[in-house]
């Protein structure tokens, strides 16, 4: 009998124990980090959020979301819906969209913007922080596409040679990179009037006093029609300025590279060339577009990739 109360100690000793193990083993959050900080919407449309917590193994990793102004946007488990009508969205309207895990938060600025007005007289070209360029991209040389939505052809840098923004491996893809200090205007496949843009060029779109800078879904706007298709949506970047309002829409079509030019990133990231050499003769300067954000960097020459024409 008196090694039972030894029995009953020893026993809540190891409870005690147990649940000291329990709590050592719990991982807390350290941080949370959303795909798009810069989102934007018009009326009647939708994009889903992707939330990344850290650690990987976080014991808790659930996130709580919330809109700064569900009169404007609403969102659930990471989808931002768009709640005002077309007729209200007269201006710009901003929401902060937050993600929270733990204790931890990240955020996104939506900015809810007007469907642009068509300019039936003239819809192949836009002003941007003073330079003026064309609103779709290149297709076959000599060619635009059809709408700003259209992916247009994928081309080597001072290479006149299209190709389709396909997945499609290509048996003669060429994975050499071309000679020369300058897109050669010989080999310019823009049409007629127009030319591949200089780095410089490409970076006036990146002036943040000047340009709003946003990634969104494509709204073609062609005379007498608005089209946005929600089960198909083109992704991209919009470049808007600020002091007259127009913009410029650049889809994310992907790139080809490798020894057989697949494309990748399709829908997720667009290449933009300019007719700029880097020092280094593999390499030229091209401006990058993808969820995250958008800037100008170079990269090998052999890689197929857009062109968004300016004028001459």
């Amino acid at each position: 009998m008196k090694k039972l109360p030894i029995f009953i100690l020893a026993a809540t000793l190891a409870g005690f124990s147990a649940c000291s193990d329990n709590e050592s083993a719990t991982t807390s959050v350290t941080g949370i980090a959303l795909d798009v900080p810069d989102l934007g919407l018009q009326a009647g449309q939708d994009y889903t959020l992707t939330a990344t917590v850290l650690p990987e193994d976080a014991s808790d990793k659930t996130v709580r979301w919330t809109s700064s102004d569900e009169s404007k946007a609403t969102v659930v488990n990471g989808k931002v819906t768009v709640t005002m009508s077309e007729e209200d969205v007269t201006t710009f309207e901003y929401v902060t969209i937050t993600a929270t895990a733990g204790n931890k938060a990240d955020t996104c600025n939506l900015v809810i913007y007007p469907i642009p007005v068509p300019d039936n007289s003239n819809d192949t070209e836009v002003v941007i922080n003073g330079v003026t360029w064309a609103t779709r991209n290149v297709d076959e040389s000599g060619t635009f596409a059809a709408t700003p939505d259209a992916p247009g052809k994928l081309y080597q840098w001072n290479r006149k040679k299209a190709w389709a923004a396909t997945d499609q491996a290509s048996s003669d893809w060429d994975n050499t990179n071309a000679t020369g200090s300058t897109w050669e205007s010989s080999n310019d496949p823009s049409p007629e009037g127009w030319r591949v843009p200089t780095k410089a060029e490409l970076e006036t779109l990146l002036d943040e006093n000047n340009v709003i800078n946003l990634w969104t879904i494509c709204v073609n706007v062609l005379p007498d029609q608005v089209i946005w298709n929600p089960l198909n949506p083109r992704y991209g970047r919009i470049f808007i300025d600020k002091r007259t309002n127009q913009s410029l829409f650049l889809p994310a079509v992907g790139y080809r590279e490798g020894n057989n030019g697949a494309l990748y990133e399709d829908n997720t990231m667009g290449e933009y060339w300019s007719n700029t050499a880097d020092d280094d003769p593999k390499f030229a300067y091209k401006l990058g577009c993808s969820p995250s954000g958008s800037g100008v960097g170079i990269y090998y020459r052999y890689s197929g990739q857009s062109i968004r024409s300016v004028k001459k």
